[in-house]
């Protein structure tokens, strides 16, 4: 396992004292997540009891978006997200970056319907959108618009978070196409919508992270450098030990055996250990990965 000594990492980021209030001994790290499969290393460390010595703490949420306002309150300290929140988080907080990378889906995100392609390229009338406007499913769905010939199709969106998404019926009558992810893409298709497109063809990068002002990254970068520990301790029991993993993360994830922990894996590539090549295209993206810890 490739680790990162203090030393270099205060030489990576500037040399910062640890005050006050931000000492990993002092208030308690707290960040937030929802659910997703590859935030879930996160949610299974917690349950494990490996997070408490390091004083992390977690609020599990239901949508990116929810996430997202939970930093920007001041609740939580570090949230996971996809490049999309991150940007738009930097808008008003332009010393944010990421620490830890965690996953790049690959059919994990991807876009539901009830009807066919086909079907939705000869619509003549409006066609519902389900998502959650302000995060990633709303580049999944502008890729998906372009990609399949339907910019010129009249969608009325809808945003409402994936818990409610799944209580869609595809027999309702008018068009619908529903921006999800895994768990709940599964779900969805389970009911009978159709898998029109995800992440595994669509041209499209989506990487998800943990993300935290620089400022307190460098205050708490031996806490920091420890979560990062057990996150790879994690990763490698997703890969290994999923039997192990699944009773964890079941609730979480609103699963309901290791098989559907499988499916769900598959539809991602773990990244904590980023390839060169992985930091160049994610840098291509405007996000800062000198400070991503190894």
């Amino acid at each position: 396992m490739r680790r990162r000594t203090l030393l270099k990492g205060l030489a990576a980021f500037g040399a910062a004292p640890l005050v006050g209030c931000e000492r990993a001994a002092g208030r308690p790290l707290t960040v937030s997540v929802n659910a997703w499969i590859g935030y879930a290393p996160l949610v299974y460390a917690d349950a494990r009891g490996w997070l408490e010595p390091l004083n992390v703490r977690l609020f599990t949420t239901v949508s990116l978006g929810e996430s997202l306002t939970l930093f920007e309150t001041g609740t939580a300290m570090a949230f996971s997200a996809t490049q999309y929140e991150f940007h738009l988080a930097q808008q008003d907080v332009p010393d944010l970056v990421p620490a830890i990378l965690l996953d790049r889906s690959n059919g994990g995100d991807g876009v539901v319907g009830n009807r066919t392609l086909a079907q939705l390229q000869q619509e003549t009338g409006p066609i519902d959108v389900f998502l959650e406007a302000d995060s990633v499913n709303r580049e999944v769905l502008d890729q998906f618009v372009h990609q399949h010939g339907l910019t010129n199709k009249k969608l009325v969106l809808h945003d409402q978070d994936q818990m409610r998404n799944t209580q869609l019926d595809p027999s309702r009558p008018q068009p619908t196409l529903v921006v999800t992810y895994s768990p709940y893409m599964e779900q969805m298709v389970r009911k009978g919508f159709r898998l029109l497109g995800s992440t595994r063809d669509l041209s499209l990068l989506v990487i998800d992270g943990l993300f935290v002002r620089r400022p307190l990254l460098q205050a708490r970068l031996e806490q920091f450098s420890r979560l990062k520990e057990m996150v790879d301790r994690a990763i490698d029991d997703f890969r290994t030990r999923p039997e192990t993993v699944f009773p964890h993360v079941r609730e979480f994830l609103a699963i309901k055996n290791v098989a559907e922990l499988k499916t769900a894996m598959a539809g991602i590539e773990w990244i904590n250990h980023p390839d060169p090549d992985l930091l160049r295209r994610i840098a291509a993206l405007g996000i800062p990965v000198e400070t991503v810890l190894p």
